[in-house]
């Protein structure tokens, strides 16, 4: 709490926010910047009939946002667009190269030019400046694996090296932490970035961010050791196969994490077990780690998580519990901010509801086009899209 115990209003209240409709990386950039205060609304495009077989995920992260349609094939709804493009601050865009500029009529510095403070963040799935992959199709899994940051991620040792370690890459999961974490959360800080310059120059601009390039940003840390790491860290080579690295299932079918890498972690992990340290093969090699993890696997599966975690919650040995949703609580904010703080993470309807929140498309048409524009001669009908009117059909 502030010392003088005044709580203002969010830190980015005022800012206005376009949010180009799309999956992953901008809906979750613009719920960032919603949670912080934006005015955040989504873009749609108009409601078409869909199939039975055709399905397509639901947009939940729409928290502390409205909606607007806009059909950018009709005149009338474009120029509506245009004119709201005029009050926004930002526009977030996740199509690939080339698709917004199409629809809008101009590209991309075109836009700046005719909306000088506007700052304009692109948010795709592989980096625009990639000469090879750019306008390429892929999903998360695919934006990582040319980011050349999965095997620095998972320790295996470069192929051109001598290393005698038979490391193999796996699938990664990444795609809540390549697109939200990586791609989305860059974003936000290209904006916020963007937005204090602009405080300073009046101006604004283009912001480029990607999964690709924020999963290389992110893996620094290991790429630095790519080719050798000095003598006297810790080894990272072998780190993700060793048995001390890994989960177990406990006797109640949860789980414990176990990140005792360093040796007096691993001789607390053995203690608290209940092993006898004698009886456990040497972890210098490697030839004895499946036997070392038979051990482990036998002796968690023994006993329940809650008994493991009486044993570990109070032993400094980097063991830790596996909880899941209803374990924790996970409608936190990102960040904690003493005089002003996010809006709650959490609409007041969900809380006795279990249920996957939904912005229905337009549902802010009127709203936004009287907050944004105090106009009156743009229709809002609900559910359809919203156009320039003539006056004289008013």
């Amino acid at each position: 709490m502030a010392s003088d115990d005044t709580i203002r209003q969010p830190p980015l209240a005022g800012l206005k926010v376009l949010e180009l409709e799309g999956i992953a990386m901008a809906p979750f950039t613009g719920m960032v910047l919603a949670d912080l205060g934006c005015d955040v609304v989504r873009v749609d495009p108009p409601l078409k009939p869909q199939k039975k077989t055709q399905k397509r995920w639901l947009d939940s992260l729409c928290r502390h946002k409205k909606s607007i349609i806009v059909d950018f094939e009709v005149t009338a709804s474009r120029q509506a667009f245009l004119r709201l493009l005029e009050a926004a601050d930002i526009l977030i865009d996740s199509y690939r190269p080339g698709i917004f500029d199409r629809m809008i009529g101009m590209n991309a510095d075109e836009l700046c030019r005719r909306y000088p403070r506007l700052i304009y963040a692109r948010v795709t799935g592989y980096s625009r400046y990639d000469a090879r992959y750019a306008h390429a199709m892929g999903h998360e899994n695919n934006f990582v694996a040319v980011s050349g940051a999965i095997p620095a991620l998972q320790h295996v040792p470069p192929t051109n090296s001598n290393s005698n370690h038979n490391s193999t890459l796996s699938k990664p999961t990444v795609n809540y932490l390549a697109d939200f974490g990586g791609g989305s959360m860059s974003c936000v800080v290209g904006i916020l970035a963007a937005v204090i310059h602009r405080s300073a120059s009046g101006k604004g601009q283009i912001v480029d961010a990607s999964v690709q390039q924020s999963t290389s940003y992110l893996a620094t840390f290991p790429l630095q050791r790519r080719h050798g790491q000095p003598d006297n860290e810790p080894s990272l080579t072998g780190v993700n196969n060793a048995p001390w690295s890994d989960i177990y299932e406990t006797s109640d079918g949860k789980y414990m994490m176990v990140s005792s890498i360093e040796d007096a972690l691993y001789e607390r992990l053995i203690r608290g077990l209940g092993i006898e340290p004698a009886s456990v093969p040497s972890r210098t090699d490697r030839g004895n780690w499946p036997a070392i993890r038979g051990l482990l696997t036998d002796r968690f599966a023994s006993q329940s998580q809650d008994y493991w975690r009486s044993v570990f919650d109070k032993m400094p040995a980097c063991v830790s519990p596996v909880l899941d949703v209803d374990d924790v609580d996970v409608h936190q904010p990102l960040v904690y901010l003493s005089r002003t703080p996010s809006l709650p993470t959490i609409a007041e309807s969900m809380v006795s509801e279990n249920k996957i929140p939904e912005l229905v498309s337009g549902r802010g048409n009127e709203e936004v086009v009287r907050r944004w524009l105090r106009a009156d001669d743009i229709c809002t009908d609900d559910g359809s899209c919203i156009r320039v009117v003539s006056k004289s059909k008013l």
